[in-house]
């Protein structure tokens, strides 16, 4: 229950550095993030084959029509804000 709380509430939730992390627990850095990396394997092995399927190819033509229909973007999959990410 200590590695699930560190985990999820300290470092997902809260975006808490890892060294603020170890502060408040008591524990050095490097635990710290060993408990966050396996934690977050073990739930990543547990719930991406139910909620991460991969998509068919009626999904991206179903993907691509909403962008077209909404965006006018014919032929897109996705998009990205530029706001957050600086491109050269």
């Amino acid at each position: 229950m200590y590695a699930f709380s560190l985990t999820i509430y300290r470092f997902l939730a809260t975006g808490d550095a890892l060294q603020t992390i170890a502060v408040s627990y008591s524990t050095g850095v490097t635990t710290v993030w060993k408990i966050v990396y396996e934690t977050c394997i073990a739930i990543w092995d547990a719930l991406c084959n139910e909620y991460l399927t991969p998509p068919v190819h009626t999904t991206w033509l179903e993907i691509s029509q909403d962008f077209n229909n909404v965006w006018n973007f014919p032929n897109c999959l996705g998009a990205i804000d530029g706001r957050s990410n600086k491109f050269n």
